[in-house]
Order: C-alpha cells, then structure tokens, then sequence
C-alpha cells in the first residue's frame, strides 16, 4: 500500500493500535511495516514493544526506510518527557548511552500513546546485563557504575552535589517511587516484619530497629536528619534497563552501554539509588533466581548467600572466601567507584549512612516483585533488619534498653518495650498502617507494674508430691500487684477501666494435655475438662446463642492498648483506637492517647477504597466455610506460625476487625480445639473487670499469648509475655459491631 500501515507480515496486538499506526503514517506521507522476527529484551512493563519500519519519501524518487522501537503505553504514562528531561541533563552522556526518540508520542485515541526510538546499538545484537556472567559481568559493572557517577554526573573540581532530609523521607520516597509504601509495608508484614508502630524487636537474639518503623515520620529515629549526595540517576537501573552492545565476535562492548525505560529519570535523588539498584539486582539472581513459570531455579548455597548479604553491607571488610568471586567483584567495584566519587568532597561517611540506607530501602522494595522466590524475600528481609542496624551505628543513634534476666521465683525486671516483637510474629501491638504518608506516634506502653511475680504451675504427681511443670507451658499468667516506686496506679476516672492490673494473687493449674488427667482446679476443686472438651463445651454454648442480626453501613471496633515508650523511661501510657470501615476496606480511624496532657483529642485517619489492607477478609457466615478459610489462612503463615500461636492470633485479628455472628465464634472454638498445645484457666478478669476463660499457648522460643474470652464467645482481651513473664503488649476490646454513623461509643 503507498501510505498507511503493512501488517501482511504479523498482526497487530489490537485494531486501535493498527489504526492509530495508519494514522501517524499517513502525516509522515510513508508507510508503516511490522518487523519480522523481533524479539525485544525482557522487560519488567505493561507496554507493548513491537519493532517497526517507517519508509517515507527521500527525494528524486526515491523512499528512506528506518528501523524503529516502538513502545505503546498505557494511559498517563511519563515515559517520553522523561527521556527527554534525561537527554537533556547530560547532552555528551546521553549521546553516548540514551537513544534518541525521532517523532514525539502519538496518540491512540483510548488514552495510550505510542513512544518511537531510534534502535539501540543501530539494531546490531546487544545484550541486557542480566545476560553477562563473570568477568564479562564485573567489567560491565564497573564501567557502567563508574560512568552513572564519573561522567553523567560530572561536576568541576572537588565539590559534588548534597541535599539534607529525614531518614523517615529519604525511606518513604525510594519506596515510593518504586513500588509505593503501602505495598511495601503489606509484604514485609506478612514475612512476620512488625508494624510501624513497632520500633525495636528481638531478631536472632539480638534487638534491631524495625525498617518500617522509619514509615513513622515522628518517631525519633526517623526523624534524625542526614546529608546525602544527589544527582542525575535513570530510576529502575535493573539489569534489563541496562543494554551492552556486542562486536562482531560476540564479545561484550561495556563502554558504548545504553540506558533505556528512563520513565524513573530524576534530576536530584540519592546516587547510590542506580548503584544499588544494580548491583542488588545482580547478586539476587544469584542468591534465588527468579520464578518463571512457577519453577524457581537453584540459587547459592545458604552459606555463601549469608555471606554475599554480609558483603554487600560492609564491601570494605575483607572479601569472605565462600562468596563466588564475580559476584564479591559487583558488590566491591559499585562501592569503590561510590566512594571515588565523594572522596574528595570529603562525604565518605555520608556516602556509607546513604548506601545502608538504599540497601535497606531496595530489599524492602524487592519484598514486593512476584517473580522472587520465598527464599529470595527471606534473603531480603534479613539484609533490611541487618543493613539498617549498620546503618544506625554509623549515624550514632541510639540502642535499646532491654531488660536483665531474672532467676525465676524473684521480681522480674522492668518490662520490655511493648513495641519489642520478633521476626517470626504476626500480631503485634499494633496492625494499623497509615496510608498517605499520614503521621503516627509509637506504641506507647502497658499500664503494668513495673515488677512481676510469677509463680509455676504446680501439678499433683501420683504419689501426692507437688513438682514445678516441665511440660509445654511452666507457667500460666499469675500476677502480683506491686506499685511503680511510692506511686500507685490509679483508675481512669468515669469509664471503669483499671491501669492497675491489681488483681489478685493466686496459684493456677492448667491442664497439661488433652488425657483426664487428676489435678487441682484454681480453687482445688475436681480435676478440669480438657482444653479440646473446653472449646467443645464453649461452641456449644455460644452456637446456642439467639442474637439479633447486626444491621449498618460501617463495621465498627474499638479497642485499648498498653504498651511502653522508647526513651527508656518508666513513663506509661495508653491509646484508644476507634475504626469505622466498609465492605471495600475504606474507612476512618481515630487514635486517642488517653494519657496526654489536657483533653484527650482524637487523631482522625480517612482511608480511600482498599487502603485498610490490615483488615482480615469478611469471614463467611457457614461455620464451615469459615473454618476452611481460617485454616488457608494459617497454613499460608511462615513454618513458624504454623503453630497453636499463630491460630490464635488469627483468631484475634477476626475477633478484633469483625462482628461475629454466634455461629462464627462457635467456629472459631472448633478450630482452636484442633490444637493441643492451648491451654487454658478459668475465674479470670480482664482490665474492664470483665470475667472470662483465658487460653494460652507458648511458642518456641517460650513467649506465650493468651486470649480471654466472655461466656458469649466474644475476645475480651489478648495478651503477650516473653519467656521471662514480662508483658509486652496488652489488647482490651471493648465493642465490635455494625452501624451507620461515625460517631458510635466504645461503651
């Protein structure tokens, strides 16, 4: 045909794209062809990428034809300005390394447009940087790392450019601009990271801070302020943005490489963003390759992986000898050229704080990528927790205080912070997360007595002498009042809920296994029913149960928390949450510090459509479906929950989110009796002075959570104490149900 578009050769992905082809190719007076046989580089992008031939008039009769990448972009997308901002902020560097883009973005007419550039390379064979091994692939590290900084961001004599933020900000915007905060904070929590309210947690025996306590822009670490050198950077420098020409024989040519997908072009952000980007990229594929058609191939040994993650957070240590030595290579010739390039500013030590926190920004990020094994985010989870605690050494800021060991039988020490967790835990003080960058306070801490006392169970033997249990669970929830020095605790005057836990002492039994075995009651009565004839006995009682149904617009809870600062004072305090949310996971939440000097204002938090990810799916309303859902839910935890503790937490967050119907509570008992590791006592009150069956269960590394439940089946309260009996956090829930308005009472 004279003009418009050939597709004898392939089609067309759709007829508004071949439409729209006809229609550029009718201004520019030529014709347009599919190229057959193209097969583009992979790409992480929704574009289609085809490969065209644009043959137009060229004079005396004679037509030019020119081969051209063709990208069709989805609505809104940035792509051709920011290529073109990208040209022009380096115009020696972008001749060498950013192809050109002839024509400007035509529209499709839907919404998309079409991106033309000019063929990498001529159109000659290049290879992605994902494509390199060995020293092919250290030599194209270092020239391209080298020539991001060196040359792209060329600046005359010994200054380089800097900028001043928080560490809160410098971490909110790498994951923003890669792959948003929520979605971040939403995979690292279900690998068992705590929430934003957490901020020190045990991590292999060791307390490091949270990363995503650093989403919190108030909290002290978050807020510490740091320089950081800036510059020009591409913004998804993965390796299959990088291309690398070929000669003739095949052979890699680094020096001509060639950025492409410059939709992330900045002109002021942290240079160590590429640098990370890339060499992250790189040694991840080795470390679990990525999955590709469900099949995940052989990555490193876990021993030279541990050691590479080592590496890659100290790269001036010496090199570790199981690391393979091409990849110890990327991860030193990336750094070396990074602090090259500030050395003489004299930000060495700038530039190491802003590395770590790149690293751990990057491998929250990678968290995210579905074509990344779980072992590949385990990897990156631990190079988050351990890059940020190298990260806070080096800018000096301060440790935890954790509290001594005791021998049993004397007072326990002051309790831990409440926003202590561990890795391998779902439910924590807190599972709010603040969607829009909104601000959040730390968990504060538990209203407790700064000493526990807590004695061991005691069971009868066969031959009448009372022995110390060396079963699953030594101990069961005996509490002691002791006041905090001269002071007491005092009741919050008019809502009848005490601060105190002043409840009395007393010795508790509970059952050891599921057999009728003889042993004492709390009160010295006959021996117990089982856990398992407990939770049958409750389902019973609570199936029977006649309620009205709930009616209303808005899922509504309400809920107290205790829990302790971070300053390391002995300061208490407590928060309200109130949550009103639809079917569609949108809603409102206040936040009200009941300890604050003054009246207790509430903090309101709006949340568009889907941004209360925290809250569980709506549970069915056949008992059996909701058992298969429950059961889905825990066998989808990590190994280490699947356990009799991580079924109660879940159990807690349903109970926590969701006004439950008799039928589902019942349910929900029948579930727990499948596990007979819980525990349980009776005759026990919560802080709203409400009497209930506590069950409890203890996981492996001794910290047991116990959920209180009313007669009704509804959860009172849960609670969590490490080995030594020290409570770290505290739930009271005080109202669950449905309703039209905004403004509905705890009470």
């Amino acid at each position: 045909m004279a003009n418009g578009f050939d597709d004898t050769t392939q089609g067309l992905p759709d007829p508004r794209l071949a439409q729209a082809l006809e229609d550029f190719a009718a201004g520019q007076a030529g014709r347009i062809e599919l190229v057959a046989g193209f097969q583009h580089a992979p790409h992480y992008t929704d574009a289609v990428l085809l490969c065209i031939a644009l043959t137009r008039p060229g004079g005396n009769g004679r037509s030019r034809s020119q081969k051209l990448f063709l990208k069709v972009l989805p609505p809104v997308a940035r792509e051709p300005a920011r290529h073109e901002l990208a040209r022009q902020s380096n115009a020696d560097f972008a001749e060498r390394h950013m192809v050109r883009q002839p024509f400007p973005r035509f529209p499709v007419g839907d919404g998309r447009h079409l991106m033309f550039q000019e063929m990498a390379n001529g159109g000659d064979r290049v290879r992605t940087l994902h494509d390199l091994r060995g020293r092919h692939l250290v030599t194209a590290v270092d020239t391209i790392t080298h020539a991001l900084l060196f040359d792209w961001n060329r600046v005359e004599g010994n200054g380089v450019s800097t900028d001043t933020t928080t560490i809160s900000e410098y971490v909110r915007r790498e994951l923003a601009k890669s792959a948003g905060v929520q979605s971040v904070s939403w995979a690292a929590r279900r690998l068992g990271l705590p929430d934003v309210a957490t901020t020190w947690f045990p991590f292999d025996g060791k307390p490091r801070l949270n990363p995503l306590h650093l989403l919190d822009s108030e909290s002290a670490p978050a807020t510490h302020e740091m320089r950081y050198v800036a510059g020009y950077t591409h913004g998804d420098a993965h390796g299959g943005n990088l291309l690398v020409p070929c000669d003739p024989a095949d052979q890699p040519r680094p020096k001509q490489f060639q950025l492409v997908d410059l939709d992330g072009f900045e002109d002021h952000a942290p240079l160590t963003r590429d640098l990370v980007d890339l060499v992250l990229d790189t040694v991840l594929r080795a470390v679990a390759p990525p999955v590709t058609a469900g099949r995940t191939g052989h990555g490193l040994p876990p021993d030279q992986a541990d050691a590479l993650r080592d590496h890659l957070i100290n790269p001036d240590a010496d090199r570790p000898e199981s690391v393979p030595p091409a990849f110890a290579e990327v991860v030193e010739v990336a750094y070396r050229n990074g602090t090259s390039y500030v050395w003489k500013a004299g930000w060495g030590q700038e530039w190491r704080a802003q590395y770590l926190l790149s690293l751990v920004s990057r491998a929250l990020v990678c968290l995210t990528f579905d074509n990344i094994s779980d072992t590949g985010r385990q990897w990156c989870l631990r190079l988050a927790v351990e890059a940020l605690e190298a990260c806070r050494q080096e800018l000096a800021l301060s440790s935890p205080r954790l509290a001594p060991s005791a021998p049993l039988g004397s007072p326990a020490p002051a309790p831990r912070s409440a926003e202590s967790a561990r890795i391998d835990q779902r439910w924590f003080p807190d599972n709010s997360r603040q969607p829009r960058y909104q601000p959040w306070r730390e968990l504060p801490t538990p209203r407790e007595p700064t000493n526990f006392r807590l004695r061991p169970a005691i069971e009868t033997r066969h031959d009448d002498s009372p022995r110390r249990r060396e079963g699953f669970l030594r101990r069961f929830l005996v509490v002691a009042t002791v006041g905090i020095g001269a002071a007491t605790l005092h009741a919050t005057a008019g809502d009848g809920l005490s601060d105190t836990s002043a409840l009395p002492e007393l010795t508790v039994t509970v059952t050891p296994t599921r057999e009728e075995a003889s042993a004492p009651t709390r009160h010295g009565g006959p021996r117990s029913p089982s856990p398992e004839r407990r939770f049958e006995n409750l389902a019973q009682e609570v199936a029977a149960l006649r309620e009205e149904p709930l009616a209303g617009r808005y899922s509504f809870t309400c809920y107290r928390t205790w829990a302790r600062d971070t300053t390391g004072s002995d300061d208490v305090s407590r928060l309200e949450y109130r949550l009103w949310f639809t079917t569609r996971l949108s809603g409102l939440r206040e936040i009200t510090n009941l300890d604050a000097a003054g009246p207790a204002r509430p903090r309101r938090f709006s949340y568009q459509a889907g941004d209360l990810a925290e809250v569980l799916p709506l549970p069915p309303d056949d008992p059996g479906e909701l058992r298969d859902q429950l059961r889905e839910r825990w066998e989808s935890q990590p190994p280490e929950l699947q356990d009799a503790v991580g079924m109660l937490r879940l159990v807690a967050e349903l109970h926590r989110y969701h006004p439950l119907t008799p039928k589902q509570r019942a349910a929900l008992f029948q579930e727990l009796a499948k596990f007979p590791e819980i525990e349980y006592g009776e005759g026990y009150h919560d802080r709203a002075h409400r009497p209930g069956t506590a069950f409890q269960a203890e996981n492996r590394e001794g910290w047991r959570d116990t959920l209180l439940f009313g007669d009704d089946g509804r959860l009172l309260s849960h609670e969590l104490l490490d080995a030594k009996g020290t409570v770290l956090s505290y739930h009271l829930y005080l109202r669950n149900t449905r309703t039209d308005t905004t403004d509905t009472r705890c009470r």
